[in-house]
Order: C-alpha cells, then sequence, then structure tokens
C-alpha cells in the first residue's frame, strides 16, 4: 500500500517532489474510489477462457443445426393425419442438448425447424416445423428443469445423464409434458393440414370422425408422442454417452 506523504520544508523547496506526492495521492484516492485492482494475468486468462467456451458452443450449435436442415428433405413414413412416425431431424437437437446445453439446443432447433420450412416436401412446411420445434423443445427443456431440480448443484448436467437410471423417469416427465402440449395443438393443426393435403375444407369434427372418436384420437396422438419422445431421448443418449462424445460437452 503507498502511504502520501507530508510534504516537508525541503519538499516544498522543491518543486518536482510536492507534484509526484499529490499525483500518488490522486491515484490512490481513485483506486479506492472506483475498485480499481491491478491487472491480474489469471483474470485475462479466465476472460479468454470464458470467451472461447461460448464461442464453441455458438459454432457447434450452429454446425448440428445445419447438418440436421437438410434431413427435412427426406422423405418420410406418415400418418394420414400428416405426423411422421419417424423424423431423426430432431435426434441432432438433443444431441446438441447433451454437448451445448438449452442455449445450443435452442440454436440447432431453430436452425433446423428453418430446415423443415425451406426442405420439407409436406403440404403444411411451416406448421410441421413449428410443431416439431415444440415437441422437440418440451424434450430437452424437460431434461434440462428435471436435471436443475434433482442433480447435485456442484455435479454437472452432462453427467446426470451418463446414468440410464437417472435418465429413464427424465425421459418418461417428457413424454408426459409433450403428450399435453402437443395433443391439444394437434386438435387444431390436424384439420388445417388435411385442409391442404386433402384440398377439402375440413375442420376439427370432421377430423375427430376420420380418427374415429375423440378418445381414439387422444389415445393415438399420446402414443405417437409417447413413442417419438423414446426416439428423441434414447438415441441421442446412444450417440453420446457410451461412445464418450459427452466428454466434450461445453456448459
Amino acid at each position: 500500500m503507498f502511504i502520501a506523504k507530508l510534504p516537508t520544508c525541503d519538499t516544498v523547496a522543491s518543486g518536482r517532489l510536492v507534484f509526484l506526492d499529490a499525483y500518488h495521492v490522486t491515484k490512490l484516492t481513485r483506486r479506492v474510489l472506483r475498485g480499481m485492482h491491478p491487472v491480474n494475468e489469471n483474470s485475462r486468462l479466465t476472460a479468454f477462457s470464458t470467451m472461447t467456451a461460448r464461442m464453441s458452443v455458438l459454432l457447434g450449435s450452429v454446425v448440428i443445426g445445419l447438418v440436421s436442415a437438410p434431413i427435412a428433405a427426406l422423405k418420410k413414413p406418415r400418418f394420414f393425419w400428416g405426423s411422421a412416425g419417424f423424423d431423426p431431424i430432431s435426434f441432432f437437437w438433443v444431441i446438441a442438448f447433451f454437448l451445448f446445453g438449452p442455449v445450443g439446443a435452442f440454436i440447432s432447433s431453430a436452425i433446423g425447424a428453418l430446415g423443415i420450412l425451406l426442405f420439407s416436401k409436406e403440404p403444411t412446411p411451416g406448421l410441421g416445423a413449428v410443431l416439431k420445434f415444440i415437441g422437440t423443445l418440451t424434450v430437452w427443456g424437460t431434461f434440462y428443469a428435471f436435471a436443475a431440480a434433482f442433480s447435485d448443484p456442484a455435479a454437472s448436467f452432462v453427467l446426470y445423464y451418463k446414468n440410464i437410471e437417472k435418465y429413464a423417469p427424465a425421459v418418461l416427465v417428457a413424454a408426459c409434458v409433450r403428450s399435453l402440449i402437443e395433443v391439444p395443438a394437434c386438435y387444431y393443426a390436424i384439420p388445417y393440414f388435411l385442409t391442404r393435403s386433402t384440398h377439402i375444407k375440413t375442420n376439427s369434427r370432421m377430423m375427430i370422425e376420420k380418427f374415429g372418436g375423440i378418445y381414439r384420437f387422444i389415445v393415438m396422438l399420446i402414443a405417437l408422442n409417447v413413442w417419438l419422445t423414446i426416439l428423441d431421448a434414447f438415441i441421442p443418449w446412444l450417440v453420446v454417452y457410451p461412445t464418450g462424445l459427452y466428454k466434450l460437452a461445453r456448459w
């Protein structure tokens, strides 16, 4: 710590020494008032590491999203109401969650959904992109919330899901959340799809008749969403954990 030296008769006689004392007093005062500290090399390295990690998340998420986008152009098996029973595009979005967290998953999902909008051959690509984005968001969003609620605060979320016994309950919860959101959404979305695909005006009542009643509609949509959640959950898990890819996670 610098202690300001009071001017004496000798220092007063020397204008230079009086000037230096005043300079250092002023500098010390500013440092105390502003909470300034000498630049630490470790703080510079920490800031650089943080910036590098953020760039890795951004670039990695964008790459995964771009890789997933062309899959939208592939022909997939579909039910009469337009939903695909197998759609690997969302596998990449959940992989992005395991590697780059919810921010990375959101970026990849958004890019992939844009790919559906641009490349899908279905009659309603915009509707398909929105439903796929929401459906997958409920999956990785539930994974994040589940780990935040039940994992050790000091442990990594990525390592938490390495244990399949901890992962399975999160998948079950994700399937329930997805069904609660997607089934009501499809009640209004499917008539629009049928109208565009058959060129016959179809309302919700007519759509329910095609399913054979409201109960069959609910059961079939829940079964589909549970099936899709299982695929979206376990195929990415098999890609990330048994292979050791999770060691590259950046969140």
